[in-house]
């Protein structure tokens, strides 16, 4: 077999190995980069002229690092898997996404193809989780208390009545209504339009007395529109005296609209790329 003829044979391996280590490969990238890392310094040798061998070499230290690079940041996956019945999620004008009304969503949650639990979330006509009082069908109070937050608030992987809201209004039902406008995902801009748009007021049907927002960390990058889930989330900024205001959503604007900043820009470059792209560089510990 000529050279020419190998290397050809050998690179087109190398392509298909490649796609089956993206579709398979617990960690792909590792694979991938120690594979095309020996096949650059093993084509080296075939190069015309000392430029390309260079050019070879290079690179192939490059992948080579980068697969050590994959291989020292990666973590085990846990092999968890949720599911959601269909319709979960729907598009909000507002809010960028949100629940459906009037329904009732399952959520399984498998870890290594065993079930660990099934749950139900049962979303009333105002597009907002169960709490009681509604649970027991009682009337409503003159005062409530409104709870905002992302998923630990709504209550994933958890009943209706065993929600944080939920056990809150069952201990104060003499008193409040309570009000569960956590979702899953949500960070303090989902928390700030709702406030602000009159959707509080236009669902609330007594006098706010409290409200408790629960923040996370990763409510910083949600709330700066870095979430691949959130690109229609209301996007607000800075005003020159200090406040904030609402300037549309994040899909809104291009990236070169953006305001700088390393992590910002790779954000943002990241959600300009097609849907199945980012799923597969997100596999990726780099």
């Amino acid at each position: 077999m000529r050279p020419f003829d190998l290397r050809t044979w050998i690179w087109g391996c190398g392509v298909i190995s490649s796609a089956l280590f993206l579709k398979y490969a617990e960690v792909p990238f590792l694979w991938i980069g120690a594979l095309w890392g020996c096949l650059l310094l093993w084509d080296a040798r075939y190069c015309a002229s000392q430029f390309q061998r260079a050019i070879c070499v290079n690179l192939g230290v490059v992948s080579l690092t980068l697969a050590m690079m994959e291989a020292v940041l990666h973590q085990p996956t846990s092999s968890l898997q949720q599911s959601y019945s269909e319709g979960a999620h729907q598009i909000h004008e507002i809010l960028g996404y949100g629940p459906p009304r009037n329904a009732t969503i399952e959520e399984t949650v498998r870890y290594q193809d065993k079930v660990l639990y099934t749950v139900s979330y049962r979303i009333n006509d105002k597009g907002l989780r169960n709490s009681y009082p509604h649970l027991a069908n009682e009337p409503l109070r003159d005062e409530c208390v409104l709870f905002f937050g992302d998923s630990f608030t709504y209550g994933e992987g958890v009943e209706d009545a065993e929600t944080m809201p939920a056990v809150v209004g069952a201990l104060a039902a003499e008193r409040y209504t309570v009000y569960n406008f956590g979702y899953h995902g949500y960070g303090p801009h989902q928390m700030l339009a709702t406030l602000e748009t009159g959707l509080v007021d236009s669902t609330v049907m007594c006098s706010p007395k409290i409200a408790v927002y629960q923040a996370i960390p990763y409510h910083v990058s949600r709330s700066a529109g870095l979430e691949s889930w959130d690109r229609h989330g209301p996007r607000y900024t800075v005003t020159s005296d200090g406040d904030v205001a609402w300037t549309g959503h994040f899909d809104d604007y291009p990236i070169s609209e953006e305001p700088a900043g390393l992590r910002n820009r790779i954000g943002k470059i990241e959600m300009a790329l097609p849907q199945k792209l980012r799923w597969q560089l997100a596999k990726s510990s780099i």
